[in-house]
């Protein structure tokens, strides 16, 4: 777990957990998420908890790595605190019979570790319907912003923004951004012309 600035060139704290239970491992990572993450507010006479960040959505995101990791490489589950997000990255893609339409639909479940989801289940930690994406999602229902999921075959990474934090742009972005100052309406092909953008990059960016 380690907590950055603005960059990953600004490291702020770092723990390593290992040699020790998954679920040694599952409550380090939901303590420095609490550390980082959450504060507590009065609201009239009761004081509340406040999570910049959903905490059914980080407990599912890491609940899931280190379920769905692949224990035969030697890399660990890694859980980035930024300002604007959290990022938790697990070695492994999809397992083999695990496809990104049912990755994503939310009703589909395959068990690289049948054994360690089942500990996980039974202590209430997961639900093993395949739904833990849809959890996350749906814990977002209102903010305005939602997770982003990027998988290839080597790992899955799940990418928690931070609830009303201004997204980190980059030059791209940045430059499109400046051509719709002024809350201008533009079509993708204007704003091709205007930043010399390719019409396939400027969608991409766009997007």
């Amino acid at each position: 777990v380690a907590r950055f600035g603005d960059s990953t060139y600004e490291i702020r704290g770092r723990r390593r957990v290992e040699h020790v239970s998954a679920l040694t491992q599952f409550d380090a990572a939901v303590e420095e998420f609490e550390r980082n993450y959450r504060s507590e507010v009065v609201i009239g006479i009761e004081r509340r908890y406040k999570f910049d960040v959903p905490e059914e959505a980080f407990r599912e995101a890491v609940a899931n790595a280190l379920i769905h990791r692949t224990w035969d490489v030697y890399a660990a589950v890694n859980v980035a605190l930024f300002p604007d997000r959290i990022e938790v990255a697990a070695s492994g893609g999809l397992p083999r019979d695990m496809t990104r339409e049912k990755y994503f639909s939310g009703y589909a479940s395959s068990l690289r570790n049948p054994v360690l989801a089942n500990v996980f289940f039974r202590l209430g930690y997961v639900e093993l319907f395949g739904t833990g994406v849809r959890r996350m999602i749906d814990s977002y229902a209102g903010t305005g912003t939602e997770p982003k999921f990027e998988i290839t075959d080597d790992f899955v990474k799940v990418v928690l923004p931070v609830i009303g934090a201004s997204p980190q742009l980059d030059s791209r972005e940045s430059k499109v951004m400046e051509t719709l100052a002024g809350y201008r309406i533009m079509s993708s092909e204007e704003i091709a012309e205007a930043t010399g953008f390719s019409k396939s990059k400027t969608i991409r960016v766009l997007n």
